[in-house]
């Protein structure tokens, strides 16, 4: 135990010394010139996608789910409006099989082991990747569907800006987001600052009651800042550090078919902080990082709004500590080899718990890359250890080659992965079981990129991917006598492909870009232990189907873009479904500029055919809506 101690106190000081940086790498070891992290560097034939600036341009002051559900096809899980509480499944593996990083660190709940992404401002960042692959050698635990990647990329440039965004809305909505860069060749300064409300008050149509209703009890507030700082220290070393600290509070509506006078609050607040840093040796990079992140949660029910007592108080607090340590050797050109170790300490104190629970995740890793000319490999391998639990060792190994006389690359990949339970599987009183075991699996996929325009005012590219991954002692939540408990009981497979397609053309005024994406999911249960009436099943919420096409046109001052997407039924019992739908909505901006000044006035019509849908089963969708915004831009 006291070694233990002494290994986690020793990273902890390395890191906050900033000796180095783990998610940094450099080409040129002389330098700190190309920054690469090991989840980028690492990922030879991983099918990877940028989320396009268009719809960051058009979805000023965003959620992370609302930029992803307009402008690509994966599969959002939304409670509601905008600012409700809303999750990603990716490649139909649920939430807790999908998770989001910033900066390489994992914002997955300890208790629940899923991201809220109302709870992420997608304006915050310049680089959000969806890693469809997302080997568990490079992210851990729990990447069956794949993951998201949050980070900001500094310009290492003199420069100097900031902006400021306001903008209403439909339903009570308001919005308010200023931001800032300010830079030169050695450092960086870049910070967010964003507050918005909403009434949440839109009406919808109560299938249950067959009567129409008005959403009450919907309002939500929220604020935060995120900060970041990336300093030159000298040519060979390199230092970076973040802060996140975001407040929401939500009064929580009713269900369709529930009385909507109900009283349900839920109140989220984090606060999360990180410091990294590389140091350049003469043939390799050592690499140290540190985060720690604090969140609490406080939900509330009244039976009555006047009622003095609340018939539910919770309250979760949690606490995450994370330290890496790793080293990347150059022998030759053509060869890289990688290895890390590091502990991440897991402590949550729930009021359904019988005791304040800590966890302790010890891990190493290693891998080797070699690239030449086109072609690109890589295998890793990564264990873990954690009491009273067996991990398994898991490997990645991948593949890409791109020829040099024919437009065209392919890609493949291959590895183990696994998934630990969360905190509320184990530890839940009376419901939890601690006996639980980790799930795990393999996963497979290959692909192809054809570029098949290429111009320098016109291109147009291609990309498929085919997948297939198994996850053997799924974790499901099921009936055991009177109660439900979790229960290693099921065996799911995940299969399907995706296609997406990307167009640009630029012609005297104007540029034309279109963005199309396909999601086909085949993904069922092979079998589960309890019945085997559902064997073959489609896994719930997950549609066959998932189309989006997100196309934007400029002119002059003016841009103007739409979103049109379509989903498929999908399943929410055995032999129930919700009903497949089409969205649409419209997006148009104006810039304008003085010499000291650029300001620009953007306009939003979503769900412009006011379709009536469900995400999640009853809760309805706001129709249509509208918002106005202003931007200002000081250079």
């Amino acid at each position: 135990m006291k070694k233990t101690k002494v290994f986690f106190t020793i990273l902890s000081l390395l890191s906050l010394y900033s000796l180095g940086q783990e998610s940094a790498d450099t080409v040129l070891l002389q330098e700190v010139t190309i920054l690469s992290n090991r989840i980028e560097y690492f990922s030879d034939g991983a099918k990877k996608e940028l989320l396009d600036s268009a719809s960051l341009h058009f979805l000023p002051s965003s959620t992370l789910g609302d930029v992803l559900m307009y402008a690509t096809p994966v599969l959002i899980r939304s409670y509601g409006n905008s600012g409700a509480a809303a999750t990603i499944s990716l490649r139909g593996a649920g939430p807790s099989r999908s998770p989001i990083f910033w900066e390489g660190f994992s914002l997955q709940s300890v208790t629940m082991g899923q991201t809220d992404l109302s709870l992420i401002p997608a304006d915050a960042f310049n680089t959000i990747e969806i890693d469809h692959s997302a080997s568990a050698t490079q992210y851990g635990s729990g990447t069956f569907g794949g993951a998201i990647s949050l980070s900001h990329r500094p310009q290492w440039r003199e420069h100097s800006k900031a902006s400021v965004y306001l903008s209403q809305a439909s339903f009570g909505t308001y919005a308010l987001q200023g931001g800032y860069s300010y830079g030169k060749e050695s450092y960086e300064l870049r910070g967010n600052l964003f507050y918005t409300q909403s009434q949440g008050n839109y009406p919808y149509y109560d299938y249950i009651k067959r009567d129409s209703m008005r959403r009450v009890n919907a309002d939500h507030t929220s604020y935060g800042t995120i900060q970041q700082v990336h300093y030159k220290v000298s040519d060979k070393i390199l230092t970076k550090a973040g802060l996140w600290y975001q407040v929401k509070q939500a009064n929580l509506p009713a269900i369709m078919g529930a009385n909507p006078y109900n009283f349900e609050t839920q109140t989220d607040s984090s606060l999360r902080i990180f410091v990294e840093g590389l140091m350049c040796l003469s043939k390799g990079v050592l690499a140290v990082r540190s985060g720690l992140f604090s969140s609490y949660q406080l939900y509330t029910k009244k039976m009555r709004p006047t009622d003095e007592r609340y018939s539910t108080y919770s309250e979760i607090s949690s606490l995450q500590s994370h330290s890496h340590i790793s080293y990347r050797y150059y022998p030759v050109s053509t060869v890289h080899i990688h290895a890390e170790g590091g502990v991440h300490v897991n402590q949550a104190e729930v009021d359904n718990y019988k005791d304040v629970e800590r966890e302790q995740v010890y891990f190493g890793l290693a891998g080797i890359r070699y690239q030449k000319s086109g072609f690109k490999t890589h295998i890793g391998a990564r264990k873990e250890f954690v009491a009273e639990q067996t991990i398994p060792l898991v490997y990645t190994i991948g593949l890409e080659y791109h020829f040099a006389e024919a437009p065209f690359a392919v890609r493949a990949s291959t590895g183990k992965k696994y998934r630990r339970p969360n905190f509320n599987d184990l530890y839940w009183v009376e419901w939890g079981n601690p006996d639980l075991l980790p799930e795990s699996g393999n996963a497979h996929e290959a692909g192809v990129t054809v570029q098949l325009i290429r111009k320098k005012s016109h291109e147009l590219v291609f990309d498929f991917t085919g997948y297939y991954a198994d996850i053997t002692d799924m974790i499901m939540w099921i009936p055991v006598g009177s109660i439900w408990r979790p229960m290693n009981a099921s065996h799911a497979r995940l299969l399907g492909y995706e296609v997406r397609a990307k167009h640009r053309k630029d012609f005297s005024r104007l540029s034309l870009h279109q963005n199309f994406g396909l999601d086909v999911n085949h993904s069922h249960i092979v079998s589960l232990d309890s019945t085997h009436v559902i064997q073959g099943h489609s896994l719930y919420y997950v549609p066959k189907y998932s189309l989006s096409y997100f196309p934007t046109l400029s002119f002059k001052s003016w841009r103007f873009g739409a979103s049109y997407s379509f989903t498929s039924e999908r399943f929410y019992t055995y032999n129930r479904t919700l009903d497949s739908f089409f969205e649409c909505s419209l997006f148009a901006s104006l810039s304008m500029h003085t010499k000291k000044l650029s300001y620009m006035i953007s306009f939003t019509a979503k769900n412009i055919f006011d379709a009536q849908y469900e995400y999640i089963r009853s809760y309805p969708v706001p129709g249509r809506s509208f918002a106005l915004g202003l931007t200002f831009l000081f250079n």
